[in-house]
């Protein structure tokens, strides 16, 4: 009850603010996703300001659920916004809520955007309703892609006679050697927690093992059969299922978050864990802390009974940027985002010699100027798509662990492994498919540590299964086929 209070109260005073702030110039009323920032005092509002010729007044939404809430109860209340830039999801529901404008006259009079989003890029797709009709600006994830792996001890490999594991079995006899040598120690940590997706209950290197590291399978006929309904998940559920049992996996690991599993490694609790290129941040200077004779190794992606191997990446699009139907003035949101993206580079990395230097053609951060343009990335309405890759690792330069954990798990993507994002991260879903994403999703992950824990025996999968087709999941295929026939 305090929190619906507390919005009614938000939503008074915005709605008071924006009636006294007429339209006057070139003024964008700015509504962001959740900022971890000061919005108040921020050099890169300065830089977009100055390098625009725009005023912004931005809002940041909550993070999470009340986030999504909040900025249904706003566009709903008709508050005057010009921009809204948030999640792939908040689009989904603006655009199911039928608040947003067609994009598709107006991007005639952004050239500067165009040519950082070419028409023909396949990002435009997960804007673009089956009409032709778009609907927002899609920001590619800059990253090209991170990977998750599977981090171990190398030094208790090496002590135990073990070589690095390079398969499924491999990587289980490991973890049974370090258990009968090492009763006290964790053989294998990782996450179940509230923060978790599919690669933190288990890791990418096991499900490429059992040829499931795609939700989605493609058949014969053109059509697309969800991992659930796979003989192999089955197998990759079960193999999990034995290193609960025999005492191989953290039997915390269903309450286990990133920071729990993470903490449980760098201490020396666990031989092994799941590491993602995003966690180097203080991973490797704690290691060094407390356990400065460890060395450590990340496992290649496991070959499947084919020898195949996969994994799915972080990747598609980070943010969408939408123009809602309150906007006073469309145009004049327009020309702000077209503005935006001809000063992308200065705006995403300042200037040569000041904020950065390029050194074979690498782009190298210079501190603490760089650091000014940290809070960028929660105002581009878009990425010029040729070029951000080589923008964004200047980030990760700035700091030597950050780099280390995105370099080391980038190497992972090599020639024989099939890199892929997730396949429904550019086409554009439909209403019923993302609510059944979002209702299938929670049910799906309790059914499998369920069994991975063996609160639902192994031999009771088909029945955990029967309850997820019958929650919804049937149609969730059946709408997926139709985005899929449509698309392909």
């Amino acid at each position: 009850m305090k929190r619906h209070i507390a919005w009614v109260v938000v939503l008074l005073l915005a709605l008071a603010g924006f009636q006294t702030a007429v339209a006057e110039g070139k003024v964008i009323r700015y509504l962001g996703r959740s900022a971890t920032f000061d919005l108040a005092n921020n050099p890169v509002m300065a830089s977009i300001e100055e390098l625009t010729g725009f005023t912004l007044e931005c809002e940041a939404l909550p993070a999470g659920d009340d986030g999504n809430n909040k900025l249904m109860l706003l566009m709903s209340s008709n508050i005057p916004y010009d921009i809204v830039n948030g999640f792939p999801e908040m689009y989904d529901r603006l655009l199911a809520a039928n608040v947003l404008i067609p994009l598709n006259d107006l991007l005639k009079d952004a050239p500067n955007l165009m040519a950082a989003v070419p028409a023909d890029s396949e990002s435009w797709k997960r804007v673009t309703a089956p009409d032709g009709t778009i609907y927002g600006i899609p920001q590619l994830n800059p990253t090209g892609g991170t990977v998750y792996t599977i981090v171990m001890r190398k030094d208790i490999l090496d002590e135990l006679g073990l070589a690095v594991p390079d398969s499924a079995e491999a990587f289980y006899q490991a973890l049974k050697a370090i258990k009968e040598s090492k009763p006290d120690m964790i053989p294998f940590t990782t996450a179940g927690g509230s923060n978790w997706d599919e690669w933190e209950y288990s890791a990418p290197n096991i499900a490429s093992a059992f040829g499931v590291y795609k939700d989605w399978q493609e058949q014969e006929d053109g059509s697309i059969l969800h991992k659930a309904m796979r003989s192999e998940h089955k197998d990759y559920i079960t193999y999990l299922a034995t290193l609960y049992k025999e005492g191989l996996m953290d039997p915390e690991f269903p309450a286990n978050d990133r920071a729990t599993r993470l903490q449980k490694f760098t201490s020396g609790k666990a031989a092994a864990t799941l590491f993602g290129g995003n966690e180097g941040p203080n991973f490797y200077s704690t290691i060094e802390s407390m356990l400065p004779q460890a060395e450590i190794v990340y496992l290649n992606i496991f070959p499947d009974a084919n020898g195949q191997r996969g994994v799915t990446c972080v990747g598609g699009l980070e943010k969408i940027c939408m123009i809602p139907k309150t906007c006073k003035d469309p145009k004049t949101a327009i020309a702000y985002i077209d503005a935006f993206m001809a000063n992308f580079q200065q705006l995403y990395i300042g200037t040569e010699g000041v904020s950065y230097t390029v050194e074979n053609g690498q782009y190298r951060p210079i501190m603490p100027a760089f650091a000014d343009f940290d809070s960028v990335w929660w105002f581009i309405p878009a990425v010029d798509e040729d070029n951000v890759f080589d923008y964004w690792q200047a980030r990760v330069r700035k700091n030597e662990e950050v780099e280390r954990g995105y370099a080391d798990t980038f190497a992972l993507r090599t020639e024989d492994v099939d890199a892929i994002i997730p396949q429904f991260a550019l086409l554009p879903v439909t209403e019923k498919y993302a609510k059944l994403n979002t209702s299938l999703s929670q049910l799906w992950k309790d059914e499998m540590i369920k069994l991975i824990t063996g609160a639902t025996p192994i031999d009771q999968y088909d029945k955990a299964i029967e309850k997820w087709r019958s929650a919804g999941g049937d149609d969730f295929m059946a709408e997926a086929n139709l985005i899929w026939q449509d698309t392909h």
